[in-house]
């Protein structure tokens, strides 16, 4: 494999995980949305694999909304982007989980 291959494909590794993030940001707050009143009854394993499920139609539909402003994206590139783009919501939003499961509960006392 020649230098400039390897650059090209870098260079293209780049842009996909550039424009994974850049879904996967546009995505979170619809992610969590749907997710949020399920998940803090699951553990970790259960909750990583109903995000991965219940946000797989958003991750779809963004990358193809993506894949038509980019006009002409190969299949097996668009395949990459959605496996890229799906493992970025699911890792945000488990990331949220833990964040607010290691927070204290706060308990008020009535008036």
């Amino acid at each position: 494999m020649a230098w400039h291959d390897l650059v090209k494909r870098w260079s293209r590794k780049s842009k996909l995980d550039s424009l994974a993030d850049a879904i996967a940001v546009r995505k979170q707050f619809a992610v969590w949305e749907q997710i949020c009143h399920r998940v803090g009854e699951m553990t970790l394993a259960e909750a990583r694999g109903y995000v991965r499920a219940r946000s797989a139609c958003l991750v779809y539909a963004e990358v193809d909304a993506t894949c038509r402003q980019q006009r002409r994206i190969d299949p097996v590139v668009r395949r990459q982007l959605i496996r890229l783009t799906a493992d970025r919501v699911v890792e945000d939003a488990m990331d949220t989980l833990r964040h607010l499961r290691q927070q204290p509960m706060v308990v008020q006392k009535a008036a």
